[in-house]
């Protein structure tokens, strides 16, 4: 049998360069409702986000923006909490800007569905990017102008066709939560071009569309606008407004951060770059020493092996001499080396033995 050729599933992905994608994060303790607010976070930002993704206690912002470049991530969603409460910042690889929001009220994405009276939970609704809706929101300053911006470019073009959870239904008058609404006005109704399965889906009828909520919901206020990612110099803040000269001053000490920060940088690389090169001249120097240790040590054996050694005959009489001369020069050598100090106990015998002998002479 001949190998099964194996088909690319590409079409969907080939084109997905451009696509943003999200990593949805937390910063420091969030509690449990916090956490379960992330999740639903990544949930709406699927399928481009990391569902799965782990933050440890010792990862920090750098690792995660370092992963982001070659998994093509463009956003950071970071959720933090503080005494005065829960907050979101929208960061924006890799230069930024970051605007930050403070989580006013939100309710978690079960709690919508249990709200539903015909729940939709299917697990195809989350297989494609959220649509983003910002018809009734006009920006009256840069700073709107900007987060309407930002938002815009968190999520990619929508493809209407794929859009399951959105599906006509027979239009008639009926009571529904708060969540299935949508459907109240003449804007919603429609005439169906061809029929479609489902209960009162009829060609050339008049439909209604019925948008479900999936949740979470989340109501936040602007606070602040810098640059660069969490780290930069503040374009907008509600509550803080400095002069001309505060932010002169602040634009001079970051930059001087920044060039301290260069400066070490290039000491650094400097250091490691003479110390490489220390270390490759002791090298250098080392296999030179072995070699010529190894030529001296090849020289000698050569002119050992080249002279020819006189033959001594020995007789008795001098090896007598021999000995003699070895005696006399171990006796040298012991009136040479040093007296031991005698101890304590030697002491006290010697004069022990000493007073003993006086005593017996007196008698």
């Amino acid at each position: 049998m001949g190998r099964k050729k194996r088909v690319h599933a590409g079409n969907e992905n080939s084109g997905d360069l451009k696509t943003p994608r999200t990593f949805v994060l937390q910063n420091g303790k969030i509690g449990s409702s916090g956490l379960r607010l992330m999740k639903d976070l990544r949930m709406v930002m699927e399928p481009y986000t990391a569902r799965r993704l782990k933050v440890q206690h010792k990862n920090s912002l750098k690792d995660f923006i370092h992963a982001a470049g070659p998994l093509g991530v463009t956003h950071f969603l970071i959720i933090s909490r503080t005494d005065k409460g829960t907050y979101l910042k929208i960061a924006k690889l890799p230069q930024g800007p970051t605007i930050t929001f403070r989580v006013d009220s939100y309710t978690h994405a079960r709690d919508i569905i249990s709200y539903l009276s015909k729940p939709k939970t299917e697990k195809i609704q989350y297989k494609h990017h959220p649509l983003l809706v910002l018809s009734g929101f006009i920006p009256d300053n840069l700073s709107h102008t900007l987060t309407v911006t930002m938002f815009q470019n968190m999520f990619s073009s929508i493809n209407v066709e794929k859009q399951y959870p959105c599906r006509p239904g027979r239009y008639q008058n009926g009571y529904g939560s708060e969540s299935e609404m949508d459907d109240a006005g003449p804007e919603s109704h429609v005439t169906l071009p061809q029929a479609i399965s489902g209960r009162g889906n009829i060609k050339s009828q008049q439909s209604a569309i019925r948008l479900t909520e999936l949740g979470p919901r989340m109501t936040f206020n602007l606070i602040k606008i810098e640059e660069g990612v969490c780290t930069g110099n503040v374009l907008y803040h509600q509550y803080v407004t400095k002069t001309k000269f505060e932010i002169d001053a602040i634009k001079s000490k970051l930059e001087g951060k920044k060039k301290l920060k260069l400066e070490r940088r290039n000491q650094q690389e400097q250091n490691l770059l003479n110390k490489k090169l220390k270390k490759e001249a002791h090298r250098a120097r080392s296999l030179a020493g072995m070699k010529g240790l190894k030529n001296m040590d090849n020289s000698v054996e050569d002119n050992l092996a080249s002279e020819k050694l006189p033959v001594t005959v020995l007789s008795w009489d001098s090896i007598a001499s021999i000995q003699d001369l070895a005696l006399d020069t171990d006796d040298n050598i012991k009136a040479a080396a040093p007296k031991k100090r005698k101890t304590k106990a030697a002491i006290q015998a010697f004069f022990s033995k000493r007073h003993k002998r006086m005593r017996d002479r007196s008698v």
